[in-house]
């Protein structure tokens, strides 16, 4: 997990968080007192690990638990 010191892309106006999502109580965190909860990351590489590995990289999206 990238430390929020090191992310590229940062959006003005919005709490950014780091935390592993598939944990209920990181999950449930994350979503405390939110009106609209966006999950946009996944576990992914390039096309050739997409490709070979499209188990492994349906599994991130598919275990975030419901908060």
């Amino acid at each position: 997990m990238k430390p929020l010191a090191e992310w590229y892309q940062k959006t003005p106006g919005v709490e950014n968080q780091v935390g592993d999502l598939a944990l209920l109580e990181p999950c449930r965190a994350a979503a405390k007192g939110a009106r609209i909860d966006l999950h946009l990351a996944a576990d992914m590489g390039g096309m050739g690990f997409i490709e070979t590995h499209k188990a492994e990289c349906m599994l991130s999206v598919l275990i975030t638990p419901t908060c």
